[in-house]
């Protein structure tokens, strides 16, 4: 079963994709709890679908990572780690004007960025860069935090009341052009409905084993629900496919 699962404070961002290689990768899932004293972060890993070859369909079934698989690194001492914002998320719909900043796998997982009070990652978007990028086919995936350590509303935390018709803007900051999608559709899943390998695939795109149709789609992902015995027990999916250039 693939389970993926989160805390507060911390949205878990997780993907799969790296190279072409055909075998399971271990996403990783990042929790933490508020207060000054909380203790740091701690990984789970979760199976995930294989990833696509070249030449190989992708299985939409979960596979155990392989035996020489690294361990997640211990994250205790951690610092927050510098990220580049590269693009701009614009959803006037909910108030929403954050800035985008480019992550990538670690240990075969996308990362997902955390530090203190005072870091900027409470504030941002978090692109995969190995996900589609603006404008281009394939499944442009975003997540972001619902709230910082103390509870306090995150760059996500209004991502909860998109609606269907709502438009999402992606803008480059090394030209300026701007991809606009449109919400097709959003749910809340509880985690037991968020297991499912089709769901992530949805999600993560042809990472994940989703199709390879080329469309040009995004997704985003946020916490919601209720906080219960130290974790959301909900999680806010929004799913959408870009416009037609110069349509209203």
């Amino acid at each position: 079963m693939v389970r993926l699962r989160r805390r507060r404070g911390v949205l878990a961002a997780a993907g799969g994709g790296a190279a072409l290689v055909a075998v399971g990768v271990a996403l990783l899932v990042v929790f933490t709890h508020r207060g000054a004293s909380s203790p740091p972060p701690v990984l789970r890993a979760i199976a995930a679908p294989p990833l696509a070859s070249a030449t190989q369909t992708p299985s939409p079934l979960a596979v155990a990572p392989p035996a020489d698989t690294p361990a997640p690194a211990d994250l205790s001492d951690r610092q927050a780690p510098a990220y580049s914002a590269v693009f701009d998320l614009d959803i006037p719909a909910v108030g929403l004007h954050e800035p985008i900043a480019s992550v990538a796998l670690k240990n075969g997982s996308m990362d997902a960025p955390f530090g203190p009070l005072s870091s900027p990652v409470w504030h941002e978007a978090f692109w995969l860069n190995l996900s589609a990028e603006p404008g281009q086919p394939g499944t442009l995936t975003l997540a972001g935090h619902l709230d910082d350590t103390q509870g306090r509303p995150a760059a996500f935390w209004t991502v909860r009341q998109l609606t269907p018709g709502d438009v999402v803007s992606v803008t480059r900051r090394a030209d300026g052009t701007v991809a606009r999608y449109k919400i097709t559709d959003v749910h809340a899943y509880s985690n037991a409905q968020a297991d499912s390998a089709p769901l992530l695939a949805r999600f993560y795109g042809t990472l994940g084993g989703g199709p390879a149709d080329g469309v040009a789609r995004i997704s985003l992902i946020t916490c919601t629900g209720r906080f219960v015995h130290g974790e959301y027990d909900h999680r806010f999916m929004a799913f959408g496919e870009l416009l037609p250039a110069g349509s209203g």
